[in-house]
């Protein structure tokens, strides 16, 4: 029999999801033959699979063999973390991301990852164990590899699964970015177009009316002969959007190997030494939040520009 005492960070999930991380080496098939036969108990009692957990529930699993068959130790290698606290507390960490390192890797195809590096923080910290299999914490949403910025960690089931619904529904968190891009632009505007993903060229096109909806708005904040500086704030947060969406109105993200303006980018990479996006996650704001955040309503993280980019804006914009 398999035994666990549900702790503050695994609390607020389905059961069925908490034990096919827990039995990570378990089909599914035999999983729902175990609910069925009652060989799942929480509290002594047989439960359904839908039955949410709670801190301290005990769980009681009874398994026909022994338990190495059905759970495998998971992995853990620590890393350097290398990226700065923007803020922290019990639910949420919020840290601002350098350009050049992956959010996540899905696909486990390399190590290194910006969510490796916060584990690696959370366990030297004592805030979590990587033996745990049922919650690892983990980013409420992604930045591309070339965008800086900040991105937020939910550190227990219940503050992710709160941040992944406000990011899912947008609402409750607003994201401001930071963009240079081609062009004088001199107005405050909105783009409005659906975007539709290509997986072969791994972009996104702007499409009539398949697609997804995406609506950026933005303002000028610094303009010079051949560039502005803008604030964008996404109500949407599709793949590449800000990139598509300035790049279809004729004033593309500098720097930009898909979206860009390709000569423009390599004379760019001349005079400024700078060969990537140009595009920085500025703020989070929160709002609207009901459950476990609702205290974070009405705050305001920023990050500012890397040093490299500050640079460069005050060569352009002098």
């Amino acid at each position: 029999m398999e035994k666990h005492v549900v702790t503050a960070q695994e609390a607020q999930q389905r059961i069925d999801k908490f034990v096919r991380k827990y039995l990570n080496n378990t089909p599914l098939s035999m999983i729902y033959k175990l609910f069925r036969k009652k060989e799942i108990r929480v509290n002594d009692k047989p439960v359904a699979e839908d039955y949410i957990l709670k801190e301290n529930d005990e769980i009681k699993i009874y398994l026909p063999l022994a338990k190495e068959k059905f759970i495998v130790e998971q992995e853990y290698r620590p890393i350097k973390p290398n990226f700065k606290i923007v803020y922290e507390d019990d639910n949420v960490l919020v840290v601002n991301k350098e350009k050049g390192v992956i959010v996540h890797n899905a696909e486990n195809k390399s190590y290194g990852t910006l969510t490796d590096q916060v584990i690696t923080y959370l366990v030297q910290k004592g805030l979590y164990d990587p033996k745990k299999k049922t919650f690892v914490p983990a980013p409420a949403h992604r930045l591309d590899r070339n965008t800086s910025g900040l991105v937020i960690y939910g550190k227990n089931m219940a503050a992710l699964q709160e941040l992944n619904s406000a990011f899912k529904k947008q609402e409750g968190l607003q994201k401001i970015y930071q963009v240079l891009i081609v062009g004088r632009v001199l107005e405050t505007g909105k783009i409005e177009l659906r975007l539709q993903k290509d997986a072969k060229e791994k972009k996104v096109r702007v499409v009539n009316r398949q697609g997804l909806e995406a609506l950026t708005f933005y303002r000028p904040l610094k303009i010079s002969e051949k560039f502005s500086l803008v604030e964008a704030t996404i109500k949407t947060g599709r793949t590449h959007q800000i990139r598509a969406h300035f790049a279809a109105i004729n004033h593309p993200v500098v720097g930009d190997k898909k979206y860009g303006n390709f000569q423009l980018n390599s004379d760019f990479k001349r005079q400024f030494n700078w060969e990537n996006q140009f595009l920085h996650a500025h703020k989070l704001i929160f709002n609207n939040f009901n459950d476990t955040l609702k205290y974070l309503n009405g705050k305001i993280f920023q990050a500012e520009l890397p040093n490299d980019k500050k640079t460069i804006i005050r060569k352009i914009f002098a």
